[in-house]
Parts: C-alpha cells; sequence; structure tokens
C-alpha cells in the first residue's frame, strides 16, 4: 500500500525537523533534572535501546522524552526509576512491546481518582464479609441500623469521596529528594487532613440522612462478590493506566 501513501509536504518536513530540534533540546534539560541513580537508570536503558525498532511509529526521541518525562514527574513523590519501571532491561522489554507516549505518561488525577475509589470500595466490602463471618450479632446490630458504613449508599459515597481524598493526597504527596524547607510536608499534612476530614464528614451525614430501608446491610456473599470485582479491576485498571510496569 506504500504506493497509496501521501508523502510529507516541505511544510510538514521542516515541523517534523523543528519538533526533533525541540525534542532534543527538551531531553537534554530533563536529563539535567534527574537524581544521579535515575540518571544512570536512564544511561543503561538507552544503551540496550541502541539498535532496536521502535514500534507503532514511534521515534527514539519521542520515546526518550516520554520516560525522561515519567522519571522527573516521579521524582517529585519521591518514586525512583526502579519503582517505576523495574529494572533498564524491563522498560526495554516494555519498550519493544509497543508503548506510546501516552502509555508512559503518568496517571492523571482522575485516574487516581478511580483507582484509589475501585481500592477503597473493595476494602470496605472485605471488611464487611470479614465482620459478617465472626461478629453475627454486631452484624445483625448494624443490619438494623441501616448497614452504618456498609450499604451501597455508603459504598458509593466511598468511592467518590475516598476515591478524590486519596488522589488529593497523591497529589500533594512531599518530595522527600528535595532540599529542606522545600518538601512541601505542611502542605501535604494540611491536605490530607482536610481531605479526610471532608470525606468523613459527607460520608456520616449520608449515613445520617439516607433512611435505613435505603442502605441496609447486603448479605455476605455480595460483599465477597464486590471486593472481588473491585480488586481485579483496580488490578487490570493499574496495568492499562500503566500506574506500575507488569512485571515479567
Amino acid at each position: 500500500m506504500a504506493l497509496f501513501e501521501k508523502k510529507p509536504t516541505e511544510e510538514e518536513k521542516a515541523a517534523a525537523a523543528e519538533r526533533h530540534k525541540q525534542l532534543l533540546a527538551q531531553n537534554k534539560e530533563l536529563e539535567k533534572q534527574l537524581t544521579n541513580k535515575n540518571h544512570e537508570f536512564f544511561h543503561q536503558f538507552h544503551k540496550l535501546m541502541e539498535g532496536h525498532t521502535y514500534r507503532k511509529e514511534r521515534q527514539p526521541d519521542e520515546v526518550d522524552n516520554a520516560v525522561l518525562n515519567r522519571l522527573v514527574e516521579g521524582q517529585k513523590h519521591s518514586e525512583t526509576a526502579k519503582q517505576i519501571y523495574g529494572t533498564p532491561t524491563q522498560l526495554v522489554k516494555f519498550i519493544e512491546e509497543a508503548p506510546t507516549p501516552e502509555e508512559l505518561a503518568p496517571p492523571t488525577f482522575m485516574d487516581q481518582v478511580i483507582d484509589s475509589g475501585l481500592f477503597i470500595t473493595a476494602l470496605f466490602a472485605a471488611l464487611a464479609a470479614v465482620m459478617q463471618l465472626f461478629n453475627t450479632a454486631e452484624t445483625a446490630a448494624a443490619s438494623a441500623a441501616g448497614g452504618a458504613m456498609f450499604g451501597p449508599i455508603a459504598m458509593v459515597t466511598n468511592f467518590i469521596c475516598g476515591g478524590l481524598a486519596m488522589a488529593i493526597l497523591a497529589k500533594y504527596q512531599p518530595n522527600m529528594n528535595a532540599p529542606k524547607g522545600e518538601r512541601g510536608i505542611p502542605r501535604y499534612l494540611l491536605a490530607s487532613f482536610a481531605a479526610v476530614a471532608i470525606w468523613l464528614m459527607i460520608l456520616t451525614l449520608v449515613v445520617a440522612i439516607v433512611p435505613g430501608r435505603w442502605n441496609p446491610m447486603m448479605p455476605m456473599l455480595v460483599y465477597v462478590i464486590i471486593a472481588i470485582a473491585g480488586f481485579s479491576i483496580r488490578y487490570f485498571f493499574r496495568r492499562a493506566k500503566n500506574f506500575v510496569l507488569p512485571q515479567q
């Protein structure tokens, strides 16, 4: 089908050349921001990638740019290259399996909300199942009171508010690699307190206001299914959004 491919115009060639020039300059600046360990990781990765074929029409400088951006972004949250990508060899294997800059980019705030919401919902469901399994008397009391923190509406509230709270905590996580006084610890503590306080306040209001018949304690089997589904969906969601490089 090469006969029918559209050839780039001179303007497009010039734009591509300018883009390449900008990428090279940006990559040099990003590389200067790396910690010593991350710089060594990137150097090893770059050497291993020499001679490899980049799939999905990705260019080497574009892949370098995505990796460098991810490493620099991770440094803000005290993430090392090993925590993000594993070893340089694992990253090379990942690159060979056709990643895109979007796949290498850090998760968005909304991705963090969904990820945290799934985890909290699954955790609360598992806790409710265990409570029903080992504490029948208290379970009956909780059921009569409207399911307390484990009713379906409370679970939805936890998914939304808990997910938002945990995403805010992740966003303001202090950078322990920064100089003393610039790590953002006071800001993190303030954001943590505010986010968790608002989450618990909303949850308490929902449980107090919603009629018990709309927010009942559900059967143990339902909680088991919710817990398994929540953890499973989160696992595949994290892989799809590249929260953690899948280990081989």
